[in-house]
């Protein structure tokens, strides 16, 4: 299986007070807090360019992120046109040109924070979505300040999934992007957190300074990382933490780039 990871774009603007991507004051370049470097862009590929070279990977699933993927300007074209898709998005735009066909999965990010008019929109999406028979699930970042209203806000979204029966998974993602945290400095917190049956991930991801690669990498053969630029990356530590472009990643390959840029 082939699988591309897509960030069409930084921009976002909720502010979210655990996200690590900081937008520059470019609009369109992002440093990430958990390694310190800026990816530096100079301009966003155009939907048409964007969808040329998402095509010559021939991949078997595109999973769109950001940043806020429905930011991008004309990402209705772009996922229109594609075989299979997946994406990760705040869910707070709208969605009515979006055609739901090839939509294989749909990952609401919620964030508590945002004002009650935005919510209500989150959770319109979210059941215009379902309607559509789109697999979804609600996921939400706990920080040890936020822990209750995570729990709770996780509370309210299983019950409306019972609500509507076969409806949409609810996940609760414990922070761990900054590597100067750890959740063993907040004992009480932690252990409100783990006994929620919404928890995800391995204790190991808690703590970023204790994530360590796996042994069966596919980066840069089955997986690939793209930047809103439309660089090629090998994974998502490549991109955010060590900016190693991959120049050559099969003959095909390699002559599309040459004609694209």
């Amino acid at each position: 299986m082939r699988h591309v990871l897509v960030y069409p774009t930084w921009r976002c603007f909720l502010n979210c007070p655990y996200c690590n991507y900081f937008l520059q004051e470019d609009s369109l370049s992002m440093k990430y807090g958990g390694s310190g470097k800026i990816y530096k862009v100079e301009k966003e590929l155009n939907s048409d360019e964007l969808l040329s070279l998402l095509k010559s990977f021939n991949a078997d699933l595109y999973e769109f992120t950001g940043g806020e993927p429905l930011r991008f300007n004309g990402i209705e074209q772009v996922l229109n046109n594609l075989p299979k898709w997946a994406i990760t998005s705040n869910t707070l735009h709208s969605i009515e040109k979006i055609d739901f066909s090839n939509c294989l999965f749909w990952t609401a990010s919620f964030h508590p924070h945002i004002s009650d008019t935005g919510i209500d929109k989150f959770i319109l999406n979210v059941k215009k979505i379902k309607r559509k028979g789109v697999t979804t699930a609600i996921t939400l970042v706990a920080k040890p300040e936020t822990v209750g209203k995570v729990l709770m806000w996780s509370d309210r979204f299983y019950q409306l999934d019972r609500f509507y029966q076969k409806g949409f998974g609810v996940n609760i993602h414990a922070y761990y992007e900054d590597p100067t945290f750890s959740w063993a400095k907040y004992p009480a917190e932690w252990n409100m957190l783990r006994k929620s049956p919404f928890l995800r991930y391995n204790e190991r991801f808690f703590n970023l300074s204790g994530v360590k690669g796996s042994e069966k990498c596919y980066g840069g053969k089955d997986y690939f990382v793209i930047g809103p630029d439309g660089k090629v990356f090998r994974c998502v530590t490549d991109m955010l933490f060590h900016g190693r472009v991959l120049d050559k990643i099969s003959d095909d390959f390699y002559n599309f780039k040459q004609n694209f840029y």
